[in-house]
This record gives C-alpha cells, sequence and structure tokens, in this order.
C-alpha cells in the first residue's frame, strides 16, 4: 500500500479530517498535514488507551473517506 494519494484526494480528505483535529482531550494533541501527497497524522498523549482509540479513530476515518472518494 503505497502512502502516497493524488493531490485531490489527498487535499479532499486533508480538509475533511482537518476539523476534527480541534476535539481532544487537554491530554491529547493532534495535528494533520497534508505535503507531496502523503497525509501525516501526529498524535500525542498520555496514556496506551487513548492512543489506541485515536489511532483507530483516523484510520477509519481514513479508510471511508478514500473508499467514499473513490466509488
Amino acid at each position: 500500500l503505497s502512502p502516497e494519494i493524488s493531490s485531490n484526494v489527498g487535499n479532499t480528505i486533508f480538509n475533511a479530517l482537518k476539523p476534527e483535529t480541534k476535539f481532544q482531550a487537554s491530554s491529547e494533541k493532534i495535528s494533520i498535514s497534508f505535503d507531496n501527497g502523503v497525509i501525516s497524522i501526529d498524535i500525542s498523549t498520555n496514556d496506551l488507551q487513548s492512543m489506541r482509540a485515536i489511532v483507530n479513530t483516523y484510520i477509519r476515518l481514513l479508510s471511508l473517506s478514500y473508499l467514499s472518494l473513490n466509488l
């Protein structure tokens, strides 16, 4: 699976997920960026359970966004 996606699809997914990074607990820090066809999500949290939940959520959001744009 290549991490690179087309610029239009990547930009659309980035813009869809960017607002989600504003809803976070005080112990969490989430940022998203899109550069050269790669969406990067940086996650920082104090506990493993939160990290697992955040990673699973963003994987699902990325997957569903990508699939809905490529139907």
